[in-house]
């Protein structure tokens, strides 16, 4: 999208005024910026101001792709390795800062080979460092209580986490809008 409308962003010094400045923008940003020409300040361009306004946007956070090592296939991994130092036997490296470069260029090139990467975006929008530690807590209580092996003589309140570990959970997901219907679809 353009922002220009039209005026001059150069005179030129016999008078001649021009638009050669081009201020180009995402047509989604167009209704939040305007765009006008400043006063003559001695040189034959003009200042252009562009006016941010109106609008609360967040930026998205920016995720960083990670190993999927539950996916690697370890055999092309190790194919890809034995490969890349196939020669070090019969030509080895000449000194220590060539072999430090031919062993870390195989070992960067064997996951990249091997092991799948991806991100996502967060699952739920109440999800949250607190939501996250409850969740944490609430299974180590699980785990607690699973190892114990006479959880059948106790009432069923003592076999499952406290009801504290599992009220973090409830306020996000309220406070999201979503009913417990929607929250119980998307989990």
């Amino acid at each position: 999208m353009v922002l220009n409308d039209g005026s001059p962003t150069r005179v030129s010094s016999r008078g001649v005024a021009t638009a050669p400045d081009v201020t180009f923008v995402p047509s989604a940003w167009e209704q939040h910026l305007s765009w006008n020409t400043g006063s003559h300040i001695s040189l034959d361009h003009l200042p252009i101001i562009t006016e941010v306004s109106g609008g609360n946007h967040l930026q998205q956070p920016w995720r960083k792709a990670t190993f999927s090592y539950k996916k690697a296939d370890w055999s092309i991994f190790q194919e890809t390795l034995d490969s890349a130092l196939s020669e070090w036997d019969s030509h080895p490296p000449t000194n220590v800062h060539r072999a430090n470069a031919v062993l870390s260029s195989a070992i960067a090139l064997a996951p990249k080979k091997a092991i799948p990467k991806g991100s996502r975006k967060t699952q739920c929008a109440w999800w949250c460092p607190e939501v996250e530690q409850a969740v944490i807590r609430r299974r180590q209580a699980q785990e607690e209580l699973q190892a114990q092996l006479d959880d059948d003589d106790k009432p069923r309140p003592f076999r499952w986490p406290p009801a504290r570990l599992r009220k973090p959970l409830k306020k996000p997901k309220l406070a999201s809008g979503k009913s417990s219907s929607q929250i119980a679809e998307a989990s």
